[in-house]
This record gives C-alpha cells, structure tokens and sequence, in this order.
C-alpha cells in the first residue's frame, strides 16, 4: 500500500477548525494545542497549504471537564470516580 493510498483511508472529520480558532474556542495557546497533537492527544490535519486543521468536535470533548461524584469522609477514603 503506497502513502498515497493510506491518505485516501484516513476518515475525515467534517467539523475542521484552523488551529489558532480551536485555541481560542478553548481559551487554550496554539502552542498547547501543538503540544497536544505531538503527544497524540488530539489529531491535527495539515492541508495543502500548510495550515493546521483540527476536529472541533474532539477538540471540545478532549477540554470538556469530566463530572466526578466525591463522598469526602476522613482523608480520601471513600471517594468514588
């Protein structure tokens, strides 16, 4: 299988944002949204001309806080994730 034919496989997202919109949809740095796709946390898609697109769907899910419920009793005994 040539790369080319491993592009053409890749499912893309419909919802791409340029990376600097995605930074401040989040309140985030561009540089941290960088950092995020090199550690594999978020994906990036570079287009033709070199920008930066990310999923605004996945992007919002990966900065979505998660709801913990906590029974706080002595210490951290107790606490239920």
């Amino acid at each position: 299988m040539t790369s080319a034919d491993m592009r053409r496989d890749v499912q893309v997202p419909g919802s791409l944002i340029r990376l600097s919109k995605g930074a401040a949809l989040v309140d985030k740095h561009p540089v941290t949204l960088r950092r995020w796709i090199s550690q594999g946390k978020l994906t990036g898609w570079r287009t033709s001309s070199g920008q930066i697109m990310v999923s605004r769907d996945q992007l919002l899910r990966l900065t979505t806080p998660v709801r913990m419920d906590v029974e706080v009793t002595d210490g951290l005994e107790g606490a239920v994730a």
